[in-house]
């Protein structure tokens, strides 16, 4: 007893909290319609059991994530009930009859909330609490995009890679939403995680398909993030885990829960987690775990803030605030000690640093019971630094073979020399900082029952600086001589204004059979760069189209069935990060934003045991995209040629089953076939690049761009074998991504400085690759297990769960069955560095401890 008191208080006091709430229950008698005391009432999902007081009157504490629960409620001399429940923004009222008295089937209507949780074929499918809970409430990092990672059209990304591939689209074609506010940067470490922390989440939106025009400034995909509503409830968590240390306040303000107001935090602790796996790795002779914590000169971060204010005095007026603070980096040096006498060492320190900050407000209004009108104002400041040094010195004694090259002794070798010394120094500045604010107005106006239409308009400022001062170490000239090559390049507070104008029509065509939702929109990009130098655009119009039909035919396989087909002109800005300037030579009306025309075809239906199976094809054309040749002018200066008639041909096809809702076991199965073949057609006479990837794809041909996977397939099950038990198990198997060819490596003599500054004959080795339509990556197979213990405190509302969770399990076994692939080859002994395509050869666990109210 002292115990469980003791540890009441501390979370009471100490512990912020997550969403756990309670269920208002009165039961009555229904045809006396008093209320009924010591009525029992079972919540199937915990096993736990309630008891009515004299009022009638119970409350139920619901477990976190929870959209829908099964009561069972019974008392002597009345018919037992048992009734789902999916709506908790209200009490319950349950009426009970006198046993031997017959009542009918009960009706329960869902209603929708358009925009945040409506899900159709062809556009859009929505992740709620349940998949959250399981998919993203696990790992070092738990993050809302471990969830989106399994959806169908999404190609795996890897373990750690928030930037993902929609449809055979860039991953920059996915444009993220929180609350009605488009994020520009939402990621942590470069993009490994995003800054969507699941435990601030209600539901996600993830839209591949034809989304409607309310929404631009995206070629693949739209990501909508809904976060909790704080006037739900006192509800409060702390969360102590491998990497993180949370807390989250939420709490309603007034008398009638009008305001609410929630508050987190998210701390990492990886000084003390790194330790630890130091520490392993010694006591259990792993020299793999110790060597990967030794290059950390600083331990990487990750230090979030949170803060949402809602308030709502009727179903005519809401207004939200939400505010967001983020900071991440590391500090990596890693050093390789060798032999100096013998050979070149390596030395490398860098740091890395991300701020990214943003609030913004919201406020709809009903003036009318068929008017709504919404306004959306907000501001982000993005900065992040890389600062880094790296440094090459030691011996290296000449090989026979480059001795006895009668080319290289034309270059005078000196008699008796039998090596080179190599003394260098590279130096890396980077600092870059966007700062966004945007705003925009919708109205939605109700026709009648059956139209409903949408204009609006809004604009994006972007006010960009970045700076860059580096120096790297190249062979350049005629004889080679390896070069300290410096550069400086930036621009300061360049503008991006891009204003957007649409009208979309719901029409409900058919009542029950044919609905349409058909739009257009226009977006206009302006770029104020240094010294005066503006480029103006042309409107970009971007139409879409799409049907949904349902018609009334079904049998004992197939029911609830829904049809989809739609089109529609998608795009994206076109001045990049605002490196423009009047040096491109480009002119007024010239540049044009990258787009995609997409076409899809889509079937929902529902199986027996309420199973959905949802499939549907696709085909895009993606076209204007940007591109640049690298070529030497008169003056031997390097300087880009623009081209915007870069094109791709996309097809595939995806598909998800799942079970939302089962007391044993739930999940989905998801698979994910994609073909894109891109092209850059002109080369300016260049003589071509090697690798596939976006800044320097090879030219006139079609090929795989650097993303592109056939397949990914994914499976996510629950299993409960108690109510206070839950096994989680998430498989993906992909195929790999496109890989280079090597060709040889070849050995040549350059001109190398020593110590002391004096040229010397160098021994040296390059190695050419070149782009291939049939070698790739080795196939990924992560398979990730969590098993969590969940329950209240006896006779209170604090729930505990206790969750150990083990990713990648099966890394030391493809690490043996895979073959490595070669990544570079030294340029100072002609030697291959490999390593395996599975990442981590071993597994990585990871536990967590909450403790709510």
């Amino acid at each position: 007893m002292i115990f469980k008191r003791v540890l009441i208080i501390l979370f009471t006091v100490l512990v912020v909290p997550l969403f756990s709430f309670d269920l208002s229950v009165i039961v009555t008698d229904r045809d006396l319609d008093i209320p009924l005391e010591g009525a029992k009432i079972v919540n199937t999902d915990t096993g736990n059991e309630y008891f009515t007081d004299f009022n009638g009157f119970v409350s139920i504490p619901l477990l976190n994530g929870v959209s829908r629960v099964v009561i069972i409620t019974s008392l002597i001399g009345y018919e037992e009930r048992k009734q789902l429940v999916t709506d908790f923004s209200k009490g319950l009222n349950i009426a009970l009859l006198m046993e031997g008295v017959l009542e009918g089937q009960e009706l329960v209507v869902e209603a929708e909330a358009i925009g945040e949780t409506d899900e159709e074929v062809g556009v859009s499918t929505v992740i709620e609490k349940e998949i959250i809970q399981s998919a993203a409430k696990m790992g070092i990092i738990e993050d809302v995009m471990n969830a989106v990672k399994i959806l169908p059209g999404v190609s795996y990304s890897g373990g750690f890679g928030s930037g993902m591939s929609v449809r055979g689209g860039d991953p920059s074609g996915l444009t993220a939403v929180m609350d009605g506010f488009v994020t520009k940067y939402p990621n942590h470490w470069g993009g490994a995680f995003s800054i969507f922390n699941p435990n601030i989440v209600e539901s996600i939106k993830f839209s591949p398909g034809i989304f409607s025009v309310k929404h631009g400034q995206a070629t693949s995909a739209l990501l909508e993030v809904n976060t909790v509503d704080p006037t739900d409830g006192l509800k409060y968590s702390g969360i102590l885990s491998t990497s993180t240390m949370e807390g989250f306040y939420q709490t309603p303000l007034g008398g009638k829960d009008e305001f609410g107001l929630l508050t987190g935090f998210r701390l990492t602790n990886y000084d003390l987690a790194l330790k630890a796996v130091e520490l392993t790795g010694n006591t259990l002779g792993i020299e793999e775990l110790t060597d990967t914590i030794a290059p950390i000169s600083r331990a990487p971060y990750i230090y979030d803030f949170y803060l949402k204010a809602l308030y709502e005095p009727s179903q005519t007026f809401k207004w939200h605030f939400n505010g967001f603070w983020g900071n991440d980096g590391v500090g990596i040096e890693n050093v390789e000690f060798g032999d100096k006498t013998k050979e070149i060492s390596h030395g490398f320190e860098m740091f890395y640093k991300n701020r990214d900050l943003f609030f913004n407000t919201g406020l709809k209004l009903l003036p009318t019971r068929n008017l709504l009108m919404s306004i959306v104002l907000g501001y982000e400041y993005w900065a992040y630094d890389v600062n880094g040094n790296m440094r090459e010195e030691g011996y290296k004694e000449y090989s026979d073979e480059f001795l006895d090259n009668e080319e290289f002794a034309s270059m005078i070798i000196p008699v008796g020399a039998v090596g080179y010394e190599v003394y260098t120094k590279t130096h890396m500045e980077q600092n870059n900082t966007k700062q966004s604010i945007q705003g925009r107005y919708d109205l939605d106006w109700s026709i009648n029952d059956n139209y409903l239409l949408q204009v609006g308009f809004g604009t994006n400022l972007d006010i960009t600086s970045t700076a860059q001062d580096s120096s790297i170490w190249a062979v350049v000239g005629n004889p080679p001589e390896y070069q300290n090559l410096s550069y400086k390049e930036g621009a300061n507070d360049t503008k991006n204004l891009i204003s957007f104008l649409y009208t979309n029509l719901n029409a409900n065509l058919i009542p029950g059979l044919l609905k349409m939702e058909l739009g257009v929109r226009a977006d206009h990009a302006y770029f104020m760069g240094e010294d005066d130098f503006t480029l103006n655009t042309y409107p970009e119009i971007a139409p879409r189209v799409n049907f949904v039909i349902s018609p009334s035919i079904e049998n004992d396989i197939f029911k609830d069935n829904v049809f989809s087909i739609g089109s529609g002109i998608f795009n994206k800005n076109p001045f990049l990060n605002g490196g423009m300037d009047k040096d491109l030579g480009i002119d007024d009306f010239e540049l044009v934003s990258e787009k995609t025309f997409m076409s899809v075809l889509g079937w929902e239906t529902h199986l027996p045991d309420d199973i959905r199976f949802k499939v549907e094809g696709y085909y895009k054309y993606v076209y204007d995209r940007f591109y640049y040749n690298r070529v030497i002018n008169s003056e031997n200066i390097i300087e880009p040629i623009i081209h915007f008639d870069g094109y791709g041909h996309i097809g595939g096809g995806d598909f998800l089953i799942d079970k939302k809702v089962s007391r044993y076991i739930d999940g989905l199965f998801s698979y994910t076939y994609v073909y894109a073949r891109y092209q850059e057609p002109k080369d300016d006479n260049v003589a071509g690049f090697a690798s596939p990837h976006r800044d320097s794809p090879i030219r006139g041909q079609d090929y795989y761009p650097n993303f592109h996977r056939f397949n990914t397939l994914n499976l996510l099950v629950n299993i409960k074998p108690t109510g206070n038990f839950t096994f989680t198990t998430k498989l993906t198997f992909a195929t790999g991504i496109p890989k280079e060819e090597d060709g040889e490596t070849t050995m040549f003599a350059a001109f190398v400085k020593d110590r002391e500054g004096e040229p010397q004959i160098a021994e040296m080795y390059s190695r050419t690759s070149y782009y291939s339509d049939v070698l790739r990556t080795n196939y990924s197979l992560p398979l990730d297990f969590k098993f969590s213990w969940h329950n209240y405190l006896k006779d209170s509302k604090y729930e505990w769960e206790i969750y150990f969770a083990v990713q990648d399990v099966l890394a030391p076994v493809l690490g043996k069955l895979q073959p490595s692939e070669s990544t570079q080859t030294s340029k100072w002994n002609g030697d291959s560095e490999e390593a395996s395509s599975s990442g981590f050869s071993f597994p990585i666990p990871s536990i967590g401890f909450r403790m709510s109210f």
